[in-house]
C-alpha cells in the first residue's frame, strides 16, 4: 500500500498523501512517515481533507473500512464543497463490491464509489526508462491542468476500475491521478473490476499452490533437480514464475485465508471456486 503513495508523492508532487492510522502499530506509523504520508488524528479529518480515498486493506476489513468512511462523512460539521471519491481496491468479490457500493448509496450518497483491484506487484522506480504498457512515463504537462508531469519512470501494477463514474473526469486532477495510478476503466457497472482481479488472482495463487505441491513432492522423491531441468528446457517461463511464486509466498501466505472466500459469492465462479480450492489444499498440505 505505502509504495503506491510513495509513487504518487514522487510523481504527483502537488498532492498530499494522508492516512488515519491511530489504531495501528508503531511499525505501521513509521513506514507511513517514511513514505511521506501525513498522519491525521481521526477519520473525520481524513474525509474532510481528502479528494480521493484509496481503500487497500486485507479483504476481511474492506466492509468495515467503508463503514468508517461513511460514518465519518455523515459526521462532518459542514458538508464538503468538493466531491469525495472512494476507490475500493481490495481483493473482494463482485457481489461484495456491489454491497459496499449500496452502503455508500444509502448512507452517504454524495461519496462517489469506484470499484477496483490491483493486479501486479508494488510500484517501483525504474532506473533505465523503457516505455511499455506497464510503465508510467511523464515528460510534459497534464492536459487541461497545471501540474508539471515528472520525468520519473515507474513500474506500475494495473488497476482496473469500473462503475458509472470515471476518475479521468473527476474535477480535481482526475486525469492526472488516473494516469499516475495506471487506472483502466473497463465497465460502467460495479463488479467487473473486482471480478477481473478475482479471476487473475485465481490463476496466480492457484499456479503457485500447484508448484508448491509439485516441488515438494519432487523433493520427497529425490527428483526436484531433474524436474527443474525438464521445466527449464521445455517451459522456462513457467519455471521462472513457479520458483518465484514459491519462494515469494511465505511472507504473504496469510492472505490466502482471507482472499479465498471471495469466490464463495462470485457469480458464475462455481467451477473456478472448486478448482482453486483443490489447488490451495494441495499446496497448503505440504507447505504449512
Amino acid at each position: 500500500m505505502f509504495s503506491i503513495f510513495q509513487m504518487i508523492d514522487n510523481i504527483f508532487s502537488p498532492s498530499r498523501a494522508q492516512a488515519y492510522l491511530t489504531p495501528y502499530s508503531a511499525d505501521t506509523h513509521a513506514r507511513a512517515k517514511a513514505s511521506n504520508i501525513e498522519l491525521l488524528p481521526t477519520d473525520i479529518s481524513l474525509v474532510s481533507q481528502s479528494d480521493y480515498i484509496l481503500s487497500i486493506v486485507p479483504p476481511r476489513d474492506a466492509l468495515s473500512t467503508a463503514r468508517r468512511i461513511t460514518t465519518a462523512y455523515t459526521s462532518l460539521p459542514t458538508p464538503k464543497s468538493t466531491p469525495l471519491y472512494y476507490l475500493d481496491l481490495n481483493a473482494i468479490s463482485p457481489r461484495s463490491a456491489r454491497f459496499i457500493a449500496s452502503l455508500f448509496q444509502t448512507t452517504a450518497p454524495s461519496i462517489i464509489f469506484i470499484d477496483g483491484g490491483i493486479i501486479g506487484g508494488k510500484p517501483t522506480p525504474k532506473s533505465a526508462p523503457e516505455p511499455s504498457t506497464t510503465v508510467s512515463q511523464h515528460t510534459n504537462t497534464v492536459p487541461g491542468g497545471s501540474h508539471p508531469l515528472s520525468s520519473h519512470t515507474w513500474n506500475r501494477p494495473s488497476i482496473p476500475v469500473s462503475g458509472p463514474h470515471s476518475i479521468t473526469n473527476a474535477p480535481i486532477s482526475g486525469h492526472y491521478l488516473s494516469e499516475t495510478l495506471n487506472l483502466n476503466h473497463i465497465s460502467p457497472e460495479i463488479g467487473p473490476a473486482s471480478g477481473l482481479k478475482c479471476c487473475f488472482a485465481s490463476t496466480s495463487k492457484g499456479f503457485t499452490a500447484l508448484c508448491i505441491q509439485a516441488f515438494t513432492t519432487a523433493e520427497s522423491l529425490g527428483v526436484l533437480g531433474l524436474l527443474k531441468e525438464e521445466m527449464g528446457a521445455r517451459m522456462p517461463g513457467l519455471l521462472k514464475a513457479g520458483t518465484g511464486g514459491v519462494t515469494g509466498m511465505p511472507p504473504k501466505a496469510y492472505r490466502l485465508v482471507f482472499s479465498y472466500p471471495l469466490f464463495d459469492d462470485a457469480e458464475g465462479a462455481e467451477p473456478l471456486k472448486h478448482i482453486l480450492r483443490v489447488c490451495l489444499l494441495l499446496g497448503s498440505s505440504n507447505f504449512c
